[in-house]
């Protein structure tokens, strides 16, 4: 599942992946500097060490700008990343390659895990994952279990309506997203009524496509149908968790 966090490391790697392609073929280079032809190897290679630095930099620049506006440049943490680009462009311009190698590999080793620290950080003040789906689900998730975390699931948003709203647990599929959403549910003024029915029918499908599915057989559901339907039980949870302590606030 291509999610925008997963996108963000995969650029990530993009860059850690050609700064180790670089240091690589700098190690390489160096390691002929005692050889009476070194200087005709520097002048073989050095094309294509622009090329590999032009990819780096590519790179760099696309993870730079899948970053969205409001994240400031501390959390980008892309100093360190910015000034061994600028020193391996210098170096090579130079025809000096053997200066910069140890730029090539601060980029795989500091610059990227920085970088990822960071937006990590960023990332968890920014996404609403209910507290339930984040510590039952992940090791289910970790330990590759996707049929038991998909149940699992269900079971979470069952258990977590039935607590704030008093609904029946007899209720389950769709009656239980007919109480809850339906005309005469709990939500009813709380959510404006074309984004209530949406959320009805969404969970009516869901109960049906995939729901019942796995409660039902030993299916090995797709990953990216897990993925999809996983964002989407606890982006839905998460909005009437808020919307119900929000009625429950004194104005």
């Amino acid at each position: 599942m291509i999610t925008y966090h997963s996108h963000i490391h995969n650029l990530a790697m993009s860059v850690s992946a050609n700064a180790i392609a670089l240091a690589l073929s700098l190690a390489d280079l160096d390691s002929q500097r005692t050889a009476p032809d070194y200087g005709e190897a520097v002048k073989e290679t050095l094309p294509d060490l622009v090329r590999v630095s032009a990819s780096l930099e590519e790179a760099s620049s696309r993870r730079l700008a899948a970053l969205p506006n409001d994240v400031s440049a501390p959390e980008r943490g892309d100093h360190g990343l910015k000034r061994h680009l600028i020193w391996i462009r210098r170096r090579l311009d130079q025809g000096m390659p053997a200066l910069c190698t140890k730029d090539a590999y601060d980029i795989a080793d500091q610059d990227i895990p920085s970088v990822l620290e960071r937006f990590e950080r960023w990332y968890e003040r920014h996404s609403s994952v209910h507290r339930d789906f984040y510590s039952r689900l992940r090791p289910l998730i970790e330990s590759g279990q996707l049929n038991a975390a998909l149940r699992e699931a269900w079971v979470i948003f069952k258990s977590q309506t039935v607590e704030m709203f008093g609904i029946s647990e007899t209720l389950d599929g769709h009656n239980l997203a007919e109480e809850l959403l339906g005309p005469t549910g709990p939500l009813v003024g709380f959510l404006p009524d074309g984004e209530r029915m949406g959320y009805l029918n969404l969970f009516k499908g869901l109960y049906t496509l995939y729901r019942n599915p796995v409660a039902h057989n030993d299916v090995q559901p797709h990953p990216d149908e897990v993925d999809a339907v996983l964002i989407l039980v606890n982006a839905a949870l998460v909005k009437i968790t808020r919307t119900r302590n929000e009625s429950r606030c004194p104005s």
